[in-house]
């Protein structure tokens, strides 16, 4: 979205996730992504010491307030072996980008969604991977369905309609 770029912005600094739990604590929910674990040796270990040392293992555990999603099945086994009570999603690459990652076969979702039960309480797929069938097959896990990413109200309806559990958008106000 260049269209919302500012000079203002030049020079601005990424906050560290230590430095988003010191300024918000437990005030604010958070929704946390392990990216290219397999770069980051110990990503995951951190990311728990962290949450411990913030307070906010016990409010991910029992009121979701901290949601931790990745598209690496092992990175999140990895976290649910070591904190199992921590609220997982696993993410999967959208049917557009399946020929890129190769190691995604065709079906993957709905033929994975038995083994991520397993360690997650949600699923996040490309908006237009999600149809009537998967939500059945995943609520009948008892898997939330999170899509991503939706932009425009028709789609958010549809999604809505279609009993989505929640969804990614770069416009919540629209939602």
């Amino acid at each position: 979205y260049p269209q919302y770029a500012s000079d203002e912005y030049a020079g601005l600094q990424i906050p560290t996730l230590e430095e988003i739990f010191q300024r918000y604590g437990t005030s604010v929910n958070y929704y946390i992504e392990t990216k290219n674990p397999e770069a980051a040796p110990g990503m995951e270990e951190e990311l728990l010491r962290l949450m411990d040392q913030y307070g906010l293992i016990k409010p991910a555990a029992e009121a979701w307030q901290v949601l931790i999603q990745s598209f690496s099945a092992e990175s999140l086994q990895k976290i649910h072996a070591l904190e199992s009570s921590l609220p997982l999603i696993q993410l999967f690459y959208s049917e557009e980008t399946r020929e890129w990652h190769r190691e995604i076969v065709p079906d993957l979702v709905q033929a994975s969604l038995a083994e991520v039960s397993t360690y997650a309480v949600a699923i996040g797929s490309s908006k237009t991977d999600v149809d009537a069938a998967l939500v059945e097959a995943t609520h009948a896990l008892c898997l939330d369905v999170h899509p991503y990413t939706v932009n425009e109200t028709a789609e958010m309806e549809a999604l809505i309609a279609l009993g989505v559990d929640g969804m990614f958008t770069n416009f919540a106000d629209v939602l």
